[in-house]
């Protein structure tokens, strides 16, 4: 090995000499560099710091005598500025280029080396010297920003001769695509990688400019990681517009501008064949900075004209940057998207955009009530249980059918619709046809905006996007297809809808849940007549969305829509599901599981498809809503298929602030369940594992017209004296007891709030230690200590989460138990006789799905939006199931919880 090292130490030297440079001096073992400043090096040893100096003498002389550096703007070893003294990069330049207005450097790292390194060994050097030494220069303003990063490698050839390998990199462009989270550092440094730049300087009047060459199509990134790419959009961008004061709304709409100007850009290099976007930071434009805004800027013109179709002036009018400093704000934010390919999210099974806008205006959305999103696997499934997709083969034939999406938000539902209908279809030939097909309404002004920007990236019917208020008269909604003398105004089960065939085909949405309804207002919806108003108000606005749904159809119109699960589930809503089933043929209600909209909402909600009746079919049954009997007699045969999904193919969590979704492989929702939906709308009804069918007259029967999809063998149906439990003699409603001199600063109190018990029967009360919690929440819980709102319980005690009950947070308070401190929200039973096994026998049988059953019907739905037991004595007069349940197993659980409840307060 030595005799290598001396092989290439004398073939770098003679190299050197015969060069014959004045910037580097071989004499005497003695290695001058007249650079900037002066540098000597003893060369006299033969060993691998000697070859790594000639190695680095040797890059230098390349950059004097090939890339015609001025050698007065290059320096030697600078000192690493964080981290250890020792870490010194090999070469700095002297550049006249500028980074947001600060001059600029370039770092040089070599790497001298008898053999070729292979491409891992050049990734993992350049980021262990180079890189890491380049942050703390672009972190500390008062130093030169770090633009170019150089790496030069030094090594032997086959024929013994020297090569030299360059490539540079520019520092900006590495660290803002890595924050994309779409392609890892080790893919961007490496020799070969499309980051890496061979292209030598510009030189002129002693200044040294590194200009990259501009981005090709080629270039352009898919985007593989919706979370990553939410995160990159929610948290990197958006602090970069932030940094000047650019928030919330603001910063939404300057993001939804950047996107919509870089998906037109790359329509056009699809449609023109364009090498370069016009996308993109290229060098020249930190000098012109007003022309590189007025480039992008044209790009948002054209784009709200050409794929919005927005009035040309007020597009010219639109800044693209509401900020005095825009030009330079501009400059720092299209790095982040530059390189990636927007219009690849079609592929990735995500509404992106719709989560990141979700996470910026949750605020507003939970001052408006309830507005969220629906993820893509909900909106597909409809839509295949429609039988969507046929429509691409009809619109072949010149038979356009309407899709209408009247709370559309960020577009998914339209979105899924567009890839099922065109998925065959050159993507040139979707935006003549999408224009014919597809319609959305919203009331939100950004939603309609994002929906648009959705459209465009998903394909296009952007232009079919309107912001209204879906439930105004008829004649007020900008549907082109609604006219005057197609509006109908019967007066009998609804004051107004479309005449025959000339309406919408399709209805795929998500209605705003729990929005307040005046009841002085909306005067076009005969629903209203049918719902509950406290002080002229109703929350029930799903409510009033179904009886829009029914005027805009078409007979025989096709219905998917999510609807919360208290609508078909609570007694409150009784005669509103009358009304619903006189406008509709129910043909399926598909459960969804409680976490399908967090974690912004925690609420069950369900799927329903339906077929829009005639009118006369519609006023016939209105006019049999008073006689219950007479009413189920006309569709008393009438099926429904019920369906309850447990896992619909992900769960979303919040990182931060940004919503992730992870992909699993469990989906009730699938292709086999849609096949069978779209079928049984042609009357053919099959059965399979999972499913129940039941006719009309059935749930009627058995059920009081409860339409959720648990069924139980006892349920609602008439309890005999023999196995009836009432307990309005033994027991009573009690609240918890106040204690007064209790340290509330103990962080180690244990503390049972109403989500504190184990769902699904458990009856496990879980309570958390303060030390565990945020500080906010900390202070909180003190309040409500401090207010008496936590209190002790007593042995025997029964409590009740009264949200949801369908959860069975049902637990007994044991002997250790009483040492918790519980909420005032539970509902507390208490025997007036103490007796601990009778408190086990009612709480096992309080679990009982009958039972559970008898709770939720005392429940009703509030302003949460989620079904609440308000009325807590009613518990005291309600009839429940008696259970069997043997004295050896409530004997044994007394034991076993009391036990759970001991090493809880233990530990």
């Amino acid at each position: 090995m030595n005799k290598n090292i001396e092989k290439f130490k004398n073939l770098l030297i003679k190299e050197i000499s015969h060069l014959n440079n004045k910037v580097v001096k071989i004499e005497n073992n003695r290695l001058s560099y007249f650079l900037k400043n002066q540098y000597y090096r003893n060369i006299s040893s033969c060993n691998q710091n000697v070859l790594g100096e000639l190695g680095r003498a040797r890059a230098i002389l390349h950059l004097v005598t090939e890339q015609k550096v001025p050698p007065n703007l290059i320096c030697l070893e600078e000192t690493s500025l964080v981290g250890s003294p020792s870490k010194r990069v090999d070469i700095k330049i002297e550049t006249a280029d500028n980074y947001n207005e600060r001059s600029c450097i370039a770092l040089v790292e070599c790497k001298t080396s008898i053999y070729k390194i292979s491409d891992k060994e050049f990734t993992n050097y350049f980021i262990r010297q180079l890189y890491n030494i380049a942050h703390s220069y672009a972190k500390n303003t008062k130093q030169p920003y770090p633009l170019t990063l150089i790496m030069y490698e030094i090594s032997l050839n086959n024929s013994e001769k020297i090569d030299i390998f360059y490539r540079w990199f520019s520092y900006p462009e590495i660290e803002k695509t890595i924050e994309t989270g779409q392609i890892s550092l080790e893919e961007i440094i490496s020799k070969n990688s499309s980051f890496a730049y061979k292209i030598p300087p510009k030189v002129s009047d002693n200044k040294v400019y590194f200009h990259k060459m501009p981005l090709t199509k080629n270039d352009l990134i898919d985007i593989k990681n919706p979370n990553e790419f939410k995160n990159m959009l929610k948290e990197k961008l958006h602090q970069g517009l932030r940094n000047y004061g650019i928030v919330e709304e603001k910063a939404f709409e300057t993001i939804i501008n950047l996107l919509l100007a870089k998906t037109f850009d790359e329509i056009e290099l699809l449609k023109k064949g364009n090498e370069e976007p016009c996308f993109q930071v290229r060098p020249e434009d930190y000098l012109n900075k007003t022309a590189f805004y007025n480039r992008i800027k044209s790009l948002l013109e054209n784009a709200l004209i050409q794929l919005l179709g927005e009035d040309p002036k007020e597009a010219r009018d639109k800044e693209l940057i509401d900020h005095e400093d825009k030009e330079k704000i501009l400059l720092d934010v299209v790095l982040y998207l530059q390189r990636m390919k927007l219009r690849s999210l079609r592929f990735v099974g995500e509404d992106s955009v719709g989560d990141v806008f979700l996470d910026f205006m949750h605020s507003i959305f939970r001052q408006s009530r309830a507005l969220f999103f629906t993820h893509p696997n909900i909106c597909r499934f409809v839509c295949k249980a429609l039988n969507i997709q046929k429509l691409g083969e009809e619109i072949k034939k010149k038979n356009y059918k309407y899709i209408l999406d009247p709370s559309c938000g960020s577009g998914t539902f339209l979105i899924e619709a567009l890839r099922l209908i065109f998925k065959d279809y050159q993507i040139e030939d979707i935006k003549e046809n999408a224009l014919k097909i597809i319609f959305g309404i919203d009331n939100e002004q950004r939603a309609t905006s994002l929906c648009k920007v959705n459209m465009v990236i998903h394909g296009d019917g952007s232009a079919n996007i309107y912001t209204r208020d879906a439930l105004l008269p008829l004649d007020s909604l900008p549907l082109p297809f609604i006219k005057e003398t197609y509006i109908l105004r019967n007066g009998e089960c609804t004051p107004e809808s479309i005449k025959e065939n000339h309406g919408v085909d399709f209805i795929i949405t998500n209605p705003p849940f729990s929005l307040e309804i005046r009841q002085d207002g909306y005067s076009n919806f005969r629903m209203k007549e049918f719902l509950s108003f406290k002080r002229g108000i109703t929350n029930a606005s799903e409510c009033i969305f179904a009886e829009r749904w029914y005027q805009l159809l078409n007979p025989k119109g096709k219905l998917g829509a999510v609807l919360p699960f208290s609508i078909f589930d609570s007694n409150e809503y009784f005669k509103a599901k009358l009304l619903f089933l006189s406008y509709f043929k129910i043909i399926a209600i598909i459960g969804l599981p409680e976490h399908a909209f967090a974690p912004h909402a925690q609420q069950r909600t369900l799927l329903v498809f339906a077929e829009r009746r005639s009118l006369e079919e519609s006023n016939q049954l209105f006019y049999k809503i008073n006689k219950i009997d007479e009413f189920i007699d006309i569709i008393k045969n009438e099926k429904i298929i019920f369906y309850d999904a447990k896992n619909i193919g992900y769960v979303r969590t919040k990182k931060k602030k940004t919503v992730n979704t992870i992909q699993i492989k469990k989906n009730d929702l699938t292709d086999e369940l849609a096949e069978i939906i779209s079928s049984a709308f042609d009357g053919k009804y099959r059965e399979c594992l999972g499913i129940t069918i039941k006719t009309l007259e059935e749930i009627y029967t058995k059920r009081k017209f409860i339409l959720t999809p648990t069924f139980s063998e006892v349920d609602n149906r008439k309890i005999s004296s023999s196995k009836a439990l009432t307990i309005s003699q033994e027991w009573e409603i009690v609240e918890v007891e106040r204690i007064n001199g209790i340290d509330i600063n103990n962080l180690s109190l244990l503390i049972c709030e109403t989500g504190d018990i184990v769902p699904g029967g458990a009856g496990i009360i879980t309570p958390k230690n303060l030390i565990h919690t945020t500080a906010s929440n900390i202070e909180r819980i003190k309040r409500k200590i401090a207010s008496g709102k936590f209190g002790t319980l007593k042995e025997g005690d029964i409590i009740i989460a009264p949200v949801r009950i369908y959860q069975k947070k049902i637990a007994v308070v044991t002997k250790s138990a009483t040492k918790f401190l519980f909420s005032k929200d539970f509902i507390v039973l208490r025997r007036k006789n103490k007796n601990l096994k009778e408190s086990f026998f009612l709480f096992l049988s309080l679990i009982h799905d009958a039972n559970i059953r008898k709770l939720e019907d005392l429940s009703s739905t509030g302003k949460s939006g989620y079904p609440k037991i308000k009325n807590k004595k009613s518990i005291l007069q309600t009839k429940f199931y008696k259970v069997k349940i043997s004295p050896q197993k409530i004997e044994k659980l007394i034991n076993l919880y009391d036990e759970i409840y001991k090493y809880i307060f233990k530990n």
